[in-house]
């Protein structure tokens, strides 16, 4: 599905598939046959747009894992601590907890933030990075 998503769009000139077997590479092949500028359908894009709604319902912080909003002066870990809360719905709370834990022991989880606002000047996203932190911070310690 990601492939032909990608192959719709005519700007898209190359995709690196990471392929690890031959079957896998023949696959691909196969895929991106048919996967051709302007293929889909009106009613597979609308598809698409549903689970992009449905994914993106899921995120809590809307965080494209850039980095630019690093180094933190606080040494706060800003992007893995979003990917975390953002995870966090996707699979074995346990493990994320865990990992967040280890965040905090080592002095870089959510609670080290002053509130400097150095992040949020830097975050092409706009993200409420201080607040968003806040949240993920308590959501992770109640778990």
């Amino acid at each position: 599905w990601a492939f032909k998503w990608l192959g719709n769009f005519s700007e898209v000139t190359v995709v690196l598939s990471g392929v690890s077997t031959m079957d896998q590479l023949k696959e691909d092949i196969e895929i991106f046959e048919d996967a051709l500028p302007n293929s889909l359908t009106q009613k597979e894009i609308n598809v698409y747009k549903e689970i992009k709604k449905l994914y993106n319902s899921k995120m809590k912080v809307g965080c494209t894992g850039c980095s630019y909003c690093m180094p933190c002066p606080s040494g706060v870990n800003i992007q893995p601590v979003f990917s975390l809360y953002n995870n966090h719905f996707f699979g074995d709370p346990a493990i994320w907890n865990k990992s967040y834990k280890d965040f905090y022991t080592n002095k870089c989880d959510a609670s080290q933030c002053n509130e400097c606002g150095e992040c949020e000047e830097k975050c092409p996203q706009h993200i409420p990075i201080i607040d968003k932190l806040k949240e993920a911070h308590e959501y992770m310690i109640s778990k």
